[in-house]
Order: C-alpha cells, then sequence, then structure tokens
C-alpha cells in the first residue's frame, strides 16, 4: 500500500521516537541499521523528514543527529504521511 520510502520513513520516525533526546541524538548509520534500510536512501528520507523541522529535527556536527522534542513525538501518523506522498485535503486545505 506504501511506497517503500514511506514505509522506511514511519519506520524511522518510531526508531527515532523511541531512541533519541535533545541530549541522545540518533546517527544516520545507526538508524539505518535500526530500520533494516540503505544508509544513502535512509540520508534522503531523512532529509524529507528534517525540512522544516515537520517530524524530525537534526543538529550537524561531530555530536549532531537526528531527534525529537516532545512536540514531534505527539504527532500522528498522518504528518510522516503527508511529507511522504504530500497528501493534501482536495476539499480544504486549511483541514491539513
Amino acid at each position: 500500500m506504501f511506497s517503500k520510502a514511506t514505509e522506511y520513513a514511519l519506520r524511522a520516525t518510531i526508531y527515532i521516537a523511541q531512541k533519541s533526546s535533545e541530549e541522545h541524538k540518533l546517527g544516520i548509520d545507526e538508524i539505518a541499521m535500526a530500520i533494516d534500510s540503505p544508509r544513502s536512501f535512509t540520508a534522503k528520507i531523512m532529509q524529507l523528514l528534517t525540512k522544516d523541522n515537520k517530524v524530525v529535527r537534526s543538529v550537524r556536527g561531530p555530536n549532531g543527529g537526528f531527534f525529537q522534542t516532545e512536540k514531534e513525538r505527539q504527532l500522528s501518523v498522518r504528518t510522516v504521511l503527508q511529507v511522504m506522498v504530500k497528501m493534501r485535503c482536495w476539499i480544504n486545505v486549511f483541514w491539513v
């Protein structure tokens, strides 16, 4: 039903929600291994998920990585799907 990218995005989001914090950020290698996804494919997915800090946040540098705040942990699966498949309500764009 979902594309492989969307499936991996959901897996990554769940993994990051369970394992990360602002003090403990996860690297791309750890995420890719945990969700059983190729590293380069995971990196592309993470770019989409971190755009505008919608689903996941990222920090660059040696102590950087990916994490979610409490706000992002409260997001629904629908938010991840919207990011991945660009789903929009055609009746009213304000509902989305």
